[in-house]
């Protein structure tokens, strides 16, 4: 009688482990799965039309890319999303530099209204790396700008939007438009959770 009473009890310690373990394994797995699930910043910012004569408030990006980046020094893991326009000078503006600069301010008010800033620190400029384009262009003056959305966090750990405007010609020299890039780096959430325990 007293092994039949032993092994009920075991049996019922048993049944209450397996109660306890099984929703246990159920967080870890989903923990596990939502920290190392892609991060990708996906920005809800269209650019203005291609052509400025079109009667449309907002044009397409024609070219989209989702990349993966990881630094094989310490493991840190980026995800970026990058698109990409040509946006056509009208030819109504006596200096392709206004259409740059109407470009410029379109994109800044619209990345103003989402949160982001400029950061015209030269420290942890990310775009660097995202934007292969970046070195052949001015930093801020043309060329390109770093946006980040709070500027008491850590830059390297922060995500940064990275602006590219490049003019775009044809064969005789005369500006056909604005190449536009638009980018975003995002850390891993693993790689934001290892930041905060450093």
């Amino acid at each position: 009688m007293a092994d039949i009473k032993n092994k009920i009890a075991q049996n019922s310690c048993l049944k209450k482990v397996l109660i306890l373990s099984v929703p246990l394994i159920i967080l870890v797995t989903a923990l596990g799965y939502i920290i190392t699930m892609p991060n990708y910043l996906v920005l809800p910012i269209l650019p203005p039309p291609p052509n400025p004569s079109q009667q449309t408030k907002e044009g397409n990006w024609n070219i989209e890319i989702f990349a993966k980046e990881e630094h094989k020094e310490n493991g840190d893991l980026f995800y970026t999303w990058r698109v990409e326009t040509l946006l056509i000078d009208d030819g109504q503006s006596q200096q392709s530099a206004d259409a740059w600069d109407a470009i410029s301010s379109y994109f800044h008010s619209e990345l103003s209204k989402a949160g982001w800033s400029l950061y015209e620190q030269d420290y942890g400029n990310r775009c660097r790396t995202i934007l292969p384009e970046s070195k052949l262009l001015e930093r801020d003056t043309r060329g390109y700008e770093v946006f980040i959305q709070n500027e008491k966090s850590t830059i390297r750990y922060s995500p940064i939007v990275c602006l590219a405007i490049l003019p775009e010609y044809y064969s005789n020299g005369q500006t056909l438009g604005y190449y536009v890039i638009l980018a975003t780096q995002n850390p891993s959430r693993w790689t934001m959770l290892s930041y905060l325990f450093d």
